[in-house]
């Protein structure tokens, strides 16, 4: 049976669920903020139109704004966060795959931004997604790079106590949340080239870890040791003792103004600043630039080197799996790589994203043995990132 009621509470909820205002919703549908604000009161009901229109934003059925029930109404729920040096995903979740919410937000990595931004990014989050959840959360599953173990881990794990007493919290590295969304690869060695770039390696010890010690340690395989290192480029080839090469103009172009006056600010912006020129030296790679492509080749045989090592001081196996964003042009880099390798790994890339593993740990760890549905939640999840990525939040 209709209610007026269970539509208004349900119009707010998908609202706040996709962290939208009142006017994106009213300008999307062409319908004035009164409008909506009166939908959302029970002193109006949407026109047929209108309501079919708020379905297609929220990514759900008419049917269900219509409801007065739906699963995630009395199910518990839980939360999923993956955390880097370049941003924060955070899912709200239940055990049969709805995907209720989901926030991004800035890096919590504690070598970027410090263990302090890292706890209230982590509130921020929370926050957000906790008035989403009808029935409560039961768990949360924190994995950020740069606090696998020790007294950071211990310091986060307290914090999330201290400041919800009432749900059950777990925190770990980022490791684990790549294995998590890996199936098949419980032992091997991991690989994240991103902002940062790290390796590690999984046996039936344990895992031990080789390098990732911060954007600012990275070595190889980062988009920050990239980005600085088509900077030093551009400076040595103006001075006359580098080769010319193509990131001159476009690393300028790109800035607006020569590098060098811009440097307080690249790296008073680190890590992201820095990171966002390695696209140009790519671009510049496929462009047949010397200079750029010797970039692109030091720092994936460094990488390469360092997965070696892993090798040799594991039993580890020849398994090798890559995470990260620089995957999206491995096709530049990952022959590089392979070639400086002694050996011929078995290379898997995750089609899972790495939230998707951060909310298999939390389930696991908190649902009383249940396992996450892999297509429903995949399905939802993309459903939402669509319906964010309309007004920009994706």
């Amino acid at each position: 049976m209709y209610s007026q009621k269970a539509l208004a509470d349900n119009i707010r909820y998908h609202r706040v669920r996709l962290g939208l205002s009142q006017r994106e919703i009213a300008e999307q549908l062409d319908v004035s903020v009164q409008a909506v604000s009166k939908w959302e009161r029970g002193l109006a009901a949407p026109e047929l139109f209108a309501l079919c229109g708020l379905a297609g934003v929220f990514g759900v059925s008419v049917d269900a704004l219509l409801s007065t029930f739906s699963a995630s109404a009395t199910a518990p729920a839980f939360i999923g966060v993956d955390g880097g040096g370049g941003k924060t995903e955070f899912v709200l979740f239940t055990a049969s795959g709805e995907v209720l919410g989901r926030e991004l937000l800035s890096a919590t990595n504690p070598n970027t931004v410090g263990i302090d931004r890292t706890c209230s990014v982590l509130k921020e989050g929370i926050d957000k997604l906790l008035p989403l959840a009808r029935n409560g959360v039961k768990g949360i599953h924190v994995g950020i790079a740069g606090i696998p173990s020790g007294s950071r881990r211990d310091y986060v794990a307290r914090y999330l106590k201290d400041t919800y007493p009432a749900v059950l919290s777990r925190v770990s590295g980022d490791a684990e949340s790549v294995v998590a969304c890996c199936d098949g690869a419980e032992r091997g060695i991991f690989a994240t080239v991103g902002m940062g770039s790290c390796v590690f390696a999984k046996t039936e010890q344990g895992t031990r870890g080789f390098g990732g010690g911060g954007y600012l340690l990275d070595d190889g395989g980062s988009g920050f040791d990239i980005g600085r290192e088509a900077m030093r480029a551009v400076l040595y080839a103006e001075q006359g003792i580098g080769e010319k090469t193509l990131l001159s103009e476009r690393i300028n172009e790109r800035l607006g103004a020569h590098f060098l006056t811009r440097i307080t600010e690249l790296y008073g912006g680190a890590p992201r600043s820095i990171s966002s020129l390695a696209p140009l030296v790519f671009d510049a790679m496929r462009a047949s630039d010397a200079v750029a492509s010797g970039i692109v080749k030091r720092s994936f045989e460094t990488l390469a080197d360092r997965i070696t090592l892993a090798r040799q001081l594991t039993n580890a196996g020849d398994t090798l799996v890559f995470s990260g964003g620089l995957l999206n042009v491995s096709e530049l880099w990952m022959p590089i790589l392979l070639a400086r390798l002694p050996y011929h790994p078995n290379v898997i890339i995750p089609r899972l994203p790495q939230i998707f593993g951060a909310c298999r740990l939390a389930l696991s760890a908190f649902g009383g043995g249940a396992v996450l549905p892999e297509g429903r939640y995949l399905e939802e999840y993309e459903r939402l990132k669509r319906s964010q990525s309309v007004f920009g939040r994706s």
